[in-house]
């Protein structure tokens, strides 16, 4: 479906704040713009990537982008290296063989990738019904991952897991692509210890009104998901 479901939002929003000197983000598959909406913050800018055109008007997406690019990820060409690329429930509806390409492209072109993925050949749930959403056949779930499988893949491609978070039907990554090495130090030998260590002070010093305005943002989200399905 064009938004995706709450569950590993609040961690991700945290990974996100836990990310500096970010400015250029690249949300594929954006939807209805569930993570412009939940995570943008100002000076940066951020770009979509959009397979089905009627959705940009649909869900006014040029209001929650700077630039949005209407093409299937498989033949993007991205121009500049993102400092965030966002794979919200996307990678399940290509096929494993495509995904791995597109995974492998876009770790070159991105610092971090933070990765939603239904873990279907753990669950084996049906596929969305693609009719349901105005006929967007892309909405098909066609990939198969379980955890294990996808952790491998990663790996392979030389991601690196610096955080994750799994349900029972999902998972959530937070992977360093490109920002292997540019956050060490005498102290921290690698990406997952450099973010462990910002990711903790986050969650222990923030106030508590930066969780809560997430959480606000979350059941905002929610929302307004339900009144786009009404109409």
């Amino acid at each position: 479906m064009p938004g995706s479901i709450v569950k590993g939002k609040l961690t991700i929003s945290k990974w996100y704040q836990g990310i500096p000197k970010k400015k250029f983000i690249l949300d594929v598959g954006p939807g209805w713009a569930t993570y412009s909406k939940l995570l943008r913050s100002g000076g940066e800018i951020w770009h979509a990537v959009e397979i089905y055109k009627p959705y940009v008007d649909r869900y006014d997406l040029n209001k929650h982008y700077d630039k949005v690019f209407v093409n299937d990820i498989k033949k993007f060409d991205p121009k500049i290296i993102y400092d965030i690329v966002i794979l919200g429930d996307v990678v399940e509806h290509l096929n494993n063989k495509d995904s791995i390409h597109v995974l492998k492209k876009l770790f070159v072109y991105s610092r971090w990738c933070i990765i939603s993925l239904p873990l279907t050949a753990e669950t084996h749930y049906p596929s969305e019904n693609a009719s349901s959403y105005f006929g967007n056949i892309h909405e098909r779930h066609i990939g198969s991952w379980s955890n294990k499988l996808f952790l491998r893949t990663v790996i392979d491609l030389g991601g690196e897991i610096v955080a994750m978070e799994k349900y029972f039907d999902l998972a959530i990554y937070l992977i360093a692509t490109q920002a292997k090495g540019k956050y060490t130090s005498e102290h921290f030998q690698n990406p997952k210890d450099w973010f462990l260590s910002k990711y903790s002070n986050w969650f222990k010093n923030k106030e508590e009104g930066i969780i809560q305005e997430y959480v606000r943002r979350i059941i905002k989200l929610i929302y307004n998901n339900l009144t786009l399905k009404s109409h």
